[in-house]
């Protein structure tokens, strides 16, 4: 795979190396698209142990402009990961008039004064209020990917029947709005604490869903690449062999002329 839509940097607090790392790895192995989505920041500081600082925000804007610059043979996209946080809605509007895109890693939601992370989401109350943050998402256009639709499992001891409801609600979000999901290869770099288990995620029961019930669904495989060597590692390459055995609806690339730009 030459194509990463979704890479980032050590700027996030949980990753390796810096703009120039990744673009000169991906220019050395004939990549053909590169696009920068490290953990978008805001600026109370909110999720600050896994974001980069918001001091960073335009250092990192700049980063991407030089290397556009230094290797015009490349196309190197603009971006970031975020959450959608409904009180941040006309930072999201600002962020577009600046990058080229944006992609949904709604690893929280806002309950009350508290974040709480969707491993933690252990109730159907919870979780459908997970899934309720990606539909308002959607529904707003500033997004031209949903990150690791099937990362709600992590809450689970085991795939039940909420998470069978929950993978056809966020299904039919993703058609509903025609946006893509991502097949994300991070899951499998990570230990997962179920021992039945051997990787975190993907989960095959969300994946067998999908191809069963939504063929329909357009499916993007990306590394979430931490680190330049994971752009295309092991990793990425058990991904695309479990998208080619079950037969889904592979996409290499995203349309990011139809993201939604605020005038």
């Amino acid at each position: 795979m030459k194509i990463s839509y979704h890479t980032h940097t050590a700027r996030c607090k949980h990753g390796k190396g810096c703009v120039s790392d990744y673009v000169e790895y991906a220019s050395k192995n004939n990549f053909k698209v590169i696009g920068f989505t490290d953990h978008l920041p805001f600026s109370d500081e909110r999720l600050a142990f896994c974001r980069m600082n918001y001091s960073e925000l335009n250092d990192y804007l700049n980063e991407i402009e030089n290397a556009q610059k230094q290797y015009p043979n490349l196309l190197i996209y603009s971006g970031f990961e975020a959450e959608y946080f409904e009180d941040s809605k006309e930072y999201y509007q600002e962020l577009l008039k600046k990058v080229d895109y944006l992609i949904l890693g709604q690893h929280a939601i806002k309950k009350g004064n508290q974040y709480i992370f969707v491993d933690n989401c252990q109730s159907e109350e919870d979780l459908n209020l997970y899934v309720d943050a990606i539909e308002k998402a959607a529904s707003t256009g500033y997004f031209s990917l949903i990150n690791h639709p099937d990362l709600f499992g992590l809450a689970k001891e085991k795939w039940d029947e909420v998470c069978i409801k929950i993978t056809h609600r966020l299904a039919n979000i993703a058609i509903k709005y025609n946006l893509p999901i991502e097949l994300n290869a991070q899951g499998m770099r990570r230990w997962s604490r179920i021992n039945s288990r051997p990787y975190a995620y993907p989960f095959i029961e969300f994946w067998e869903i999908i191809a069963r019930d939504y063929p329909q669904i357009k499916i993007i495989v990306s590394s979430d690449a931490h680190s330049p060597e994971a752009l295309n590692d092991d990793a990425v390459k058990k991904c695309v062999e479990l998208a080619k055995s079950l037969n889904l609806n592979t996409i290499e690339s995203l349309d990011l002329l139809n993201q939604k730009k605020p005038k």
